[in-house]
């Protein structure tokens, strides 16, 4: 009878610890299926933020791109600019100096007219 009670009480917590160890592999399913749903989910979203930002960095290339190419547009343009300035520049100059000449020729020949003028006038009355 002992041996009968006890087989019986050691069949009731077989039962029990089966029935704890089903329990337990039910919740442990259910997290598994959880943590399987949010890595798909964290793995969609991670694919999503690589592709916009791949997106993003082919906009920054080619707005990169197009700052390389302006500034090599500016600096062309700056260096024609420069270039024709100081042309101008150089002809004003040398205008300037052409005009100095012709201001200091035209000087002397009323300088010398007026000694050929003052030179007349005496001998007119020396006369």
């Amino acid at each position: 009878e002992r041996l009968k009670g006890e087989h019986a009480r050691l069949e009731s917590l077989q039962a029990g610890l089966l029935a704890e160890r089903s329990q337990f592999l039910q919740v442990q399913e259910s997290e598994r299926a959880k943590i399987a749903d949010r890595w798909a989910a964290f793995e969609s979203e991670k694919r999503r933020t690589e592709e916009e930002l791949a997106i993003r960095r082919e906009d920054v290339d080619r707005g990169r791109a197009k700052l390389e190419r302006d500034r090599a547009e500016f600096a062309r343009l700056q260096g024609e600019a420069s270039r024709a300035a100081q042309a101008q520049v150089e002809e004003i100059e040398k205008e300037e100096r052409r005009l100095n000449e012709a201001r200091d020729a035209l000087m002397r020949d009323v300088a010398l007219f007026e000694q050929k003028q003052d030179s007349a006038k005496a001998d007119l009355l020396n006369a």
